[in-house]
């Protein structure tokens, strides 16, 4: 799994342009085409406005490797264009709500 948070300048959505937007967009798309094909298990943030610190997003996915899991987590356009930090987790899952809704 992955925990990331907005860097500081971009917790002022007015320091957001349409390249940002961009980005973003190919964020979700990124994380979306990866839940599609079964690799990323759950992904979400936390509920808080933007300008908040605390205020992160989590992605909880399948690797093999504490390697394969940091590579996955660079590719992401955010963290690779300096939009979010990031930093990788090992993850092990020990209950999941027998039906789970979105």
């Amino acid at each position: 799994m992955y925990v990331l948070r907005l860097v500081a300048r971009y917790r002022n959505q007015d320091n957001w342009n349409d390249e940002t937007r961009s980005i973003l967009s190919a964020h979700y798309n990124y994380l979306k085409s990866h839940t599609d094909s079964g690799r990323v298990l759950v992904a979400g943030r936390t509920a808080y406005e933007v300008e908040r610190e605390d205020n992160m997003g989590i992605v909880v996915f399948e690797a093999q490797s504490l390697e394969e899991a940091q590579l996955f987590m660079e590719n992401d356009p955010t963290v690779a264009h300096g939009i979010m930090q990031a930093d990788v987790h090992p993850f092990s899952l020990a209950m999941l709500k027998a039906s789970v809704k979105a």
